[in-house]
Parts: structure tokens; C-alpha cells; sequence
């Protein structure tokens, strides 16, 4: 809900006042907490604004030479009456500021923009601490979080600012008059009662002298109890923040701003004997005279109890939403790996049929079929890819490449396809250097945002730019002549299950775009839309990538894959799977390619197979009755002789990250992922190095 704050007539000017502001602001430190905003929040400026009826005073900042300004004008007044202009990714598409001095260019050009108000003890406000760039961008939670906390260190400096003086103006007058000190030090004992502030002094020993009110109920201690009378005495515990872990001596803050002539932000747990625990924030400093000598130290306690509960609440409501994200994750898994199983039998046996003599209807009939069985399969892949990204599993590699060989891959793949329609598929660009990042995660997002450039273009073209030499981004650019797309639709593109009108025309479910945009974050990029509707669209993908240390090689175009009949014998093969159907399909696709196959329906009978005869190849499902498929590997390789060097590949519908290290780790050479068609059957045998013999 969004909160209005609305001003007395006058009362701005009249705080302002009360605290003798601007002319008596902390500048040296309020710079210093502007110095800290802006390294937190990355940006290059900080501003200390004060906010009077008229006028707004910039008493602090950092990367911004102001002064004064109407406040009419102010970005800062209107975020304090609205808090949905509190944090602007890009003020410029925000109509509230339209037309306004601080974002057209006049006063300034701000992009991203963010704001915390310096909310006084009583609530009244005395301006905010902003943070803005020239160039669009984001804040975290956590970073938001510590320009609110920045915010209220800031009204600590106004009211240190304002205690010090008042503390300075009763100094003068106890000079001036020994009664006038007795008056100020009856006042500041009286305000020192009153205050929910809990106020601890010691002397230069390190014993007490002082607990005001706040202080001793904090501590469960009577309130006549003399200043330094027992106190230390058991009657109460201080713990660390956690609550459960003793403080050591040397971390009191009393002791601490003592030692160390001050204490900033130090919270610890005070747990009384009688009554409940209280988390309070300390800062403090030592006291010297005007010589120099040490007198003694003070700090002042700030009950957090409730903010740090709400904190942790807040911590654990986040943590029970990620666990609910990863069951999801860990669900669609589950449900891909069931899928997955029948999926392999139907676009399997459609490719054995194809292999068939048929009618040009039937092979019609059988391709439309694989076409849709491959959908299927793609759309599988993308709801658990997304789902991955949403959590952050999916893992990224970190080696170099040469991004623009990538790309060409991609449209040397895409290129026959645009062909077939009609389209001209053009790569430009610079000679990009190579870089260090995640090549196939890269190349999935090239090739789903060409993809779709080509499959929503009816004519014309889509051209493929790569850029940023040298230190600059990266950046890919795909543009197309296509129908483009209306603001209403680009503002909703990249949202699951949402197509425009062009994708509706043409099919998909909507989801590569989605998993596209999860992927270019985790990588630290973006992805730039721009389209017009009846001219086309351009996507571009922005990524800062290091540059390698050393140039990457040009990735190798793949070999064609080739069955093995020129080595002189047909290959034999062991497929165990508990699935008659996944026997039927692996059995078909190996003989289809020249191969003799013996077929075990569980892990203890493929051992078995493999103590009895010499295979070139055992295909092994993971998931399989007695024995499953990382026991009878490890049962292979235990196996005296050459049966224990047997080539051995995986049989697996299983997705979840990890899955192949374990393979590997358990013995196994490769993983094929069910649906396993012609062309990963080809793969494997290619691979075999089968010695000369009678065929």
C-alpha cells in the first residue's frame, strides 16, 4: 500500500529550524555517508537532501556539484509522497517525472534513481538520502536495505550534530555561570531519564557511572539502584547477536569505545535475570579533557529487538520460498524423468518407422508425428530449464571462447531453414576477442532468439550483429524485417506462457524467450528489445565478459557422425533396461546402424552378460530392478581382465544438475538422455575403436 506523507503548511521550514539546518549540518560526515551510498548502491552519486517548504538544500554529496533548488521540482519530495518513485530503475519511463528538471537534462539527467527518507525518532521528516545515475539500472533488497540503513545514520549525524551543539551551548554557559551549569546538568539528567535511549558511562577504570533510566531496564536493574553498584554482579548476561554465544569481555562496548576511543553499530543481547532479552544497537566513544587525558567512555543503546525480529522473519519467509522453488525444480525433474521414458518409445519407433518402405502419405503422417514428439521433447526441456534459472541451478562454465565463432555456428545452423523460407540469415560485425563466460548457454539464447527472428519473419531477412572489441560488452544483435511487435506487447514478452500475436499465429508455447532473459541475467547481462510494428524487431543481448587470458581456439565444426561398417566387423552391443519398450527402441536404432545388440532387463543380468562374452559397447538404464545401472558399472569394472575396460554408456531419462559427474564418477564413459535417436546411436558407435575381423 502506498504510503502519503502529507506536510503542515510550514512545518518543513519550521524543523529545519528546530535543528538550525542547513547552516549547522555535519557536511564532513554526511559526505562520508554519501561516499558509502554510492559505493553500495554502485552508482556514481550520493546526495544529503533537506527539504523545506520552498526549497531543497543539498547539504552533502558526492559525484554532484548542488546547492539550493525549488522543491517543486524535487525528485525527492515527490518520492516521500508517493513510495512507488522511491527506487527507479529508469526515471526518464516514469510519467510523474515528465517534463521534470532533474531527468530532461536542465538540472541533470537521472536514470536510475533511489531514495530513503531521514525519518526523525518523533516521524517527521528532514529530507532523504538519494542515490542516481545517468544510466538505467537496478538496486537489490540488500541494497536498498543499506541506503534505508545509510538513511538513519544520517539522522544520527543531525542529531549528534544537534546534541553537540547543545551540549557546546550549555558548555558556554556553564563558563558564564555556575548556576546556569547546575541548571544544564539537572536538564540533561532529567532528559537522560526521559529518553528511550539506554545511556552507559563509565571512568577511565572501566567502572560504571552512570545508567539512565532506558539503560537499566534494558538490564532488569531497579531504578534507584546507585550508579555503580552491582551492576556487573550477575544480574545480567551479555550474549553476541545470536542471543546463545557469551560475550567476551573485550568485545563490551563500554569497554570497547574505552579501548579504542569509540564504537560504531556494535549490537549485542542484553538477557536480564528476570524478564525478557533485549537486542540493542550500541555506538560510543571514549571521554578526554581538554588535555587530553582519558576520563572515562559512553555509549548509547538502541533498542532493535523488534526490526531485528522482523529481519528474521523476513530471512525465513525467504528461505521457505526457495525451499518451495527447489521442491518445484526437484518435482519437474521427477515428472521429466517419467516422461521422458514414454517419449523415448514413440519418437524412437517413429524413427525406426521412417527407416521403413512407406507411401509418401505415411512418411507424411510419420514426420508430422516426430515433429510433434520433438516439440514435446523441446517443451519438456525449456519448463525444466526455467525452472533451474528461477532458482539459480543452473550452472555456469567459465572458460574461454570466441563468442563470434558461436554465433556463426548458430547461423550456419539456422541458415538452411531461412533458406527453405525465403529469408536472407546474414552474420556482421566485429572481429569480437575471445572472452571468458559460458559458450552453450550463449549459444541456447542465440539460437532461440534467431530462431524465432526467422520463423516470425515472412520476408526479407534478419541479420546477426556481433560487437564490443577490446574491453566493451559484448553484444548480439538480432534484427529481423518481421511484423514487429506494439509497446503492450513488448513490455509482456518475456513473461512464461505469454506470446504476442505473431506467436500465436505460429505456434510455441512462449517459454524461450522467458528462459532466454533467466539466462542472460545469471550470466550478469541484459536483453534490449526495440520493435515497431510493420518494420521489425531487434533483440540484443548485452554481456560483460572478461576477456580471455588466453585467445580460445575456434571451436571445431563436428564431425559427421559415421556407423562403423569400415572397420571390418559388425560392433556387439548390450542394452539393459527394465523397459521393454526402451529395449525395443535402443535395440532397433543399433541394428538400423549395422550393429549385432543383446538386451538384459536388469543391471544383474548385464553383468552376467558381460562375465559370459565380449561386448564392444553395454548401454546401461540407471534406474533398473536387483541392480541398477551405477551398481552393474561398478560391478563391470571390478571384473578381472578386458571385461572390466568395456566400453560402458548410460541409459538415463534423469535431468537434475550432477547427474552426469555422477555417471562418470561411478565408471561410466558417456550419458546418452532419453529420447535417444538415430543420430546419438551413430555418435556412440562412431566413437568405437572396433579392431579388423570378419564382418
Amino acid at each position: 500500500m502506498t504510503t502519503v506523507l502529507t506536510p503542515v503548511p510550514g512545518a518543513a521550514d519550521l524543523l529545519l529550524a528546530e535543528y538550525q539546518l542547513p547552516g549547522h549540518a555535519p557536511v564532513e560526515q554526511l559526505r562520508a555517508v554519501t561516499r558509502v551510498a554510492a559505493t553500495v548502491a554502485g552508482v556514481p552519486t550520493a546526495v544529503v537532501n533537506l527539504l523545506g517548504d520552498c526549497s531543497q538544500h543539498q547539504v552533502a554529496s558526492v559525484g554532484f556539484a548542488g546547492g539550493d533548488s525549488p522543491v517543486s521540482g524535487s525528485m525527492c519530495a515527490a518520492a516521500l509522497r508517493d513510495e512507488r518513485l522511491r527506487h527507479l530503475p529508469d526515471a526518464s519511463k516514469e510519467p510523474a517525472f515528465t517534463g521534470n528538471p532533474w531527468v530532461d537534462g536542465r538540472l541533470a539527467a537521472v536514470r536510475l534513481y533511489a531514495s530513503a527518507p531521514m525519518l526523525l525518532p518523533d516521524g517527521r521528516v528532514l529530507g532523504t538520502l538519494c542515490v542516481f545515475s545517468d544510466e538505467p539500472g537496478h538496486l537489490s533488497p540488500a541494497q536498498l536495505e543499506a541506503l534505508t540503513d545509510l538513511a538513519g545514520q544520517a539522522v544520527a549525524l543531525f542529531e549528534q550534530a544537534r546534541l553537540t551543539r547543545l551540549a557546546d551551548e550549555q558548555a558556554a554557559r556553564f563558563r558564564e555561570s555556575r548556576d546556569e551549569a547546575e541548571r544544564r546538568g539537572a536538564l540533561t539528567a532529567a532528559v537522560l531519564e526521559t529518553i528511550d535511549v539506554g545511556i552507559v558511562a563509565c571512568d577511565a577504570a572501566g567502572m560504571p557511572t552512570l545508567l539512565n533510566r532506558a539503560a537499566r531496564e534494558f538490564r532488569g536493574l531497579p531504578a534507584d539502584l546507585p550508579a555503580g553498584a552491582g551492576v556487573w554482579d550477575g544480574q545480567y548476561v551479555l550474549f553476541r547477536e545470536d542471543g546463545t554465544t557469551p560475550l567476551p569481555m573485550a568485545e563490551v562496548p563500554l569497554l570497547r569505545a574505552l579501548a579504542d576511543g569509540h564504537v560504531r553499530d556494535a549490537v549485542v543481547v542484553i538477557a536480564p535475570q528476570e524478564g525478557d532479552p533485549v537486542t540493542v544497537r550500541c555506538d560510543g566513544q571514549a571521554m578526554v579533557d581538554d588535555a587530553g587525558r582519558l576520563l572515562g567512555a559512553v555509549i548509547a543503546q538502541k533498542d532493535v529487538s523488534g526490526a531485528r525480529a522482523q529481519a528474521r522473519a523476513l530471512t525465513e519467509a525467504r528461505d521457505q520460498a526457495l525451499a518451495a522453488t527447489r521442491a518445484k525444480t526437484a518435482f519437474l525433474a521427477a515428472a521429466s524423468h517419467e516422461i521422458r521414458t514414454p517419449l523415448n518409445g514413440v519418437l524412437g519407433m517413429l524413427e525406426m518407422l521412417s527407416l521403413d518402405a512407406l507411401t509418401p502419405t505415411q512418411h507424411e503422417h510419420v514426420a508430422v508425428a516426430r515433429r510433434s514428439g520433438e516439440a514435446l521433447l523441446h517443451l519438456l526441456n525449456d519448463v525444466l530449464d526455467l525452472s533451474k534459472a528461477e532458482t539459480t541451478a543452473v550452472t555456469l562454465a567459465r572458460e574461454p571462447f570466441r563468442p563470434a565463432d558461436v554465433v556463426a555456428e548458430v547461423v550456419a545452423a539456422l541458415e538452411p531453414s531461412a533458406r527453405h523460407r525465403g529469408l536472407t540469415l546474414e552474420l556482421t560485425g566485429d572481429a569480437v576477442g575471445a572472452r571468458v563466460g559460458d559458450p552453450h548457454r550463449l549459444r541456447q539464447v542465440v539460437m532461440n532468439l534467431v530462431g524465432n527472428a526467422v520463423k516470425f519473419t515472412e520476408r526479407g531477412g534478419v541479420t546477426v550483429d556481433v560487437s564490443g572489441d577490446g574491453t566493451a560488452p559484448l553484444r548480439v544483435a538480432v534484427g529481423d524485417t518481421g511484423a514487429g511487435m506494439s509497446a503492450t506487447e513488448v513490455a509482456q514478452l518475456f513473461q512464461p506462457f505469454t506470446q504476442g500475436a505473431q506467436g500465436a499465429r505460429h505456434g510455441g508455447t512462449g517459454l524461450g524467450l522467458a528462459l532466454s532473459r533467466q539466462l542472460v541475467e545469471l550470466m550478469g547481462g541484459r536483453i534490449d528489445v526495440v520493435s515497431e510494428p510493420g518494420v521489425g524487431s531487434t533483440f540484443t543481448v548485452v554481456l560483460d565478459l572478461p576477456a580471455a587470458a588466453a585467445p580460445a581456439q575456434p571451436a571445431a565444426a563436428p564431425a559427421p557422425a559415421a556407423a562403423p561398417a569400415s572397420t571390418g566387423r559388425r560392433p556387439r552391443v548390450l542394452v539393459a533396461d527394465d523397459n521393454d519398450i526402451n529395449l525395443m527402441v535402443a535395440s532397433g536404432l543399433l541394428t538400423a546402424e549395422g550393429a549385432d545388440v543383446v538386451t538384459a532387463g536388469d543391471g544383474l543380468a548385464a553383468l552376467r552378460a558381460v562375465q559370459d562374452g565380449a561386448f564392444d559397447l553395454v548401454l546401461l538404464d540407471l534406474q533398473m530392478p536387483r541392480m541398477s545401472g551405477l551398481e552393474a558399472v561398478a560391478a563391470i569394472r571390478a571384473l578381472p581382465g578386458g571385461a572390466g575396460r568395456t566400453r560402458v554408456v548410460a541409459l538415463t531419462a534423469e535431468t537434475l544438475a550432477g547427474s552426469e559427474a555422477a555417471c562418470r564418477a561411478a565408471g561410466m564413459d558417456g550419458v546418452l538422455v532419453k529420447p535417444v535417436r538415430g543420430a546419438d546411436v551413430r555418435r556412440v558407435l562412431a566413437g568405437l575403436d572396433l579392431p579388423g575381423g570378419p564382418a
